[in-house]
């Protein structure tokens, strides 16, 4: 039976990865299809060196989102980690700045796919808009779920699976192909006289949106460390399989130098290797660009509706299905996407290049920030933090994701032979974004609930500035001299007792195994093996964390000072909930509903301080001898 629940955790540990996988690999793998070809006429030496940078820039990123979305419970990305490190405004523009390129991105899937189905059926081009509002329609039915998630990941699944199978068939049958054609390349193998530098953030095309994988984070079926783990798997595989790609794309066909004005760059050698007509070679790309649609509406509905529960937007676009489906959000970011699918309708050559160069410069301005908050959040904030998961380039990874981006938009603005209008955009965006911000939501704003445990898992200069959003943070009373009387009295009553009780509590203690993690390093480390050898050191670290806050709490009302340092207690209270007790949370651990939902109800600070002294001390107790039952089961203590 236990070998049993073994392999049913593992196999549900391993769907939960593919999920994160299937929905990295949706929202990217449109783009290998179309527009990055323009820059196959440098040359593929100069090719394979952006590519080579701005891949391991991407992966580098990755990493370290991953270790912030495990020890912070943001739902916003890089809008909520930017904006408790760098600033409230500055967080403000890159969530709104990451929202408006998410739908642009998703606008030039939903054109590229109207004209392939205009080539393919012989549809008129006057019908292109109501193909939009197909394929939107059909991505806000997928994603707005009411009862449960279940479609919309069936269907991430399904469609990075055939994704998937259709890149590496073209890879494998290429392959048989390749040999006799690499003769007639020579002449192109090396750079001309472009500029590599000039075409470095066309690169970037083939995993722009990867980031927002973070946004899933508040889906209950999915783990902090799932989401992080599944990421670096999903763009190691997409930088490997879209190198492959790159490579033999180049090296197959007849004319390399001839596959940058054709719209999709595959239908060569899918009619070589499985000789098909053009038509239906074309066919082959509406599995990847209908998953990317479905993928980014996924990300700016999230995106959207965590702006607004942070008062940012109105509150109109929080509202949510029973699915947690962000639903207004949703409808709105399409209903903008089919706009700006306009302006590439009747201007499409123009709006191309420069909507383009706006999301490149939206992205890497994004992905800029986003570093730089890592940086301070490692070096001046979260001394006190839990990491379940590190990112092994740490710092200095961040700093050459900074250098590679802040390059990237260098040649973006100065490097390019048509004018910045893409800049003009990002600009003019900004000043929109700021007069709506300094004109309603500065005073509206408030860190959501995920926020607000972020910030108060950081030190000082945060909780600063959590200070300057008045009336919505709880703040303990220091003027109310009946309260401060009321709770002394308590005080008074269980001091005694607890002192005269505290050999007890502490043999108590002794007797459990669990406690011997603080106590014995040995027998702690042997555990904690145990543990990770079974993927539930959740759990140890759970254990660990409450006895520690038993510990606080019992020196605190020992010594007389529970109104003085209740606010710490209750910090530490929230810290453990939203790190292992809310679903969700980035070390979710496995306990009974109705244990969940009576600590839930503790969350508010009213409830929490009108607890009895020894109820506030002993709140993880029921808890920690449920997970230690389940320990001792699992033969792990």
């Amino acid at each position: 039976m236990q070998i049993l629940k073994y392999f049913l955790f593992r196999i549900r540990h391993w769907r939960m990865l593919y999920d994160v996988f299937s929905l990295g690999i949706c929202i990217v793998i449109g783009c290998t299809y179309f527009l990055w070809n323009a820059s196959i006429q440098v040359g593929f030496v100069t090719l394979v060196w952006a590519y080579f940078v701005i891949g391991t820039s991407y992966v580098v990123l990755v990493l370290s989102m991953g270790e912030i979305l495990c020890a912070l419970p943001f739902n916003g990305g890089a809008f909520g980690v930017v904006r408790c490190t760098i600033g409230l405004f500055p967080g403000y523009l890159v969530g709104f700045v990451e929202t408006a390129y998410y739908i642009t991105l998703g606008c030039f899937l939903a054109v590229s796919l109207s004209n392939f189905l205009s080539d393919v059926l012989s549809i008129d081009e006057k019908y292109a808009p109501l193909l939009w509002i197909a394929f939107y329609a059909i991505s806000c039915a997928i994603n707005i779920q009411h009862k449960s998630p279940y479609l919309f990941w069936r269907f991430i699944n399904i469609m990075c699976t055939v994704c998937l199978c259709l890149v590496l068939m073209y890879f494998f049958g290429s392959l048989t192909i390749l040999k006799p054609s690499l003769s007639r390349k020579n002449e192109l193998i090396v750079a001309r006289s472009f500029s590599a530098f000039q075409y470095l953030p066309q690169a970037s095309w083939f995993f722009v949106g990867i980031e927002s994988l973070p946004l899933a984070c508040n889906t209950a079926s999915l783990t902090r460390k799932t989401i992080a783990v599944g990421s670096v798997i999903c763009v190691v595989a997409l930088f490997l399989t879209n190198f492959a790609v790159l490579c033999v794309t180049f090296f197959i066909v007849e004319n390399p130098a001839g596959l940058a004005s054709q719209q999709f760059p595959l239908n060569e050698g899918y009619i070589l290797v499985l000789g098909l007509t053009s038509p239906q070679a074309s066919f082959l790309a509406f599995p990847s660009l209908l998953a990317g649609i479905v993928g980014l509406t996924f990300s700016h509905g999230k995106l959207i509706c965590a702006l607004a529960e942070s008062r940012l937007l109105p509150q109109f676009f929080a509202k949510k299905t029973a699915a947690n489906s962000p639903y207004t959000a949703t409808l709105v970011g399409c209903l903008i996407g089919h706009c700006i699918c306009w302006s590439l309708y009747f201007f499409p050559e123009t709006m191309s290049s420069v909507l383009m160069q706006f999301v490149y410069l939206a992205a890497f301005m994004t992905y800029g920030l986003y570093s730089v908050g890592y940086i301070i959040l490692k070096t001046r904030y979260l001394r006190s933090v839990t990491y379940t998961y590190r990112s092994p380039v740490g710092v200095f990874g961040a700093a050459y994701v900074i250098l590679v981006f802040v390059l990237g938009i260098i040649s973006l603005v100065f490097f390019q032979e048509h004018f910045p209008w893409g800049l003009v955009i990002l600009v003019g965006l900004c000043l929109v974004a700021s007069t709506y911000y300094f004109a309603a939501a500065k005073h509206k704003q408030i860190f959501s609930k995920q926020e607000q445990v972020g910030v108060s898992l950081a030190s000082k200069p945060i909780a600063k500035l959590r200070l300057r959003i008045k009336g919505k943070i709880t703040v303990i009373p220091t003027d109310q001299p009946e309260r401060k009387s009321e709770v002394s009295e308590q005080e008074s009553k269980y001091v005694v007792s607890i002192s005269e009780n505290s050999q007890n509590v502490h043999k108590s203690r002794a007797e459990t195994s669990i406690f011997k993690l603080l106590m014995d390093k040995e027998e702690a480390r042997d555990v904690r093996a145990r543990a990770e050898s079974s993927f539930c050191t959740e759990s140890v670290d759970f254990c660990e964390q409450a006895i520690r806050y038993k510990q606080v709490a019992e020196q605190i009302l020992a010594q007389g000072t529970l109104y003085e340092n209740i606010g710490k207690i209750h910090s530490n209270f929230l810290r453990i909930l939203h790190q292992f007790i809310i679903a969700g949370s980035p070390n979710e651990i496995n306990i009974s509903g109705q244990q969940r939902a009576e600590i839930l109800k503790l969350q508010d600070f009213k409830v929490f301080s009108a607890l009895h002294p020894l109820r506030m001390m002993a709140l993880f107790d029921e808890t920690t001898a449920e997970v230690d039952k389940m320990l001792r089961h699992n033969n792990i203590l």
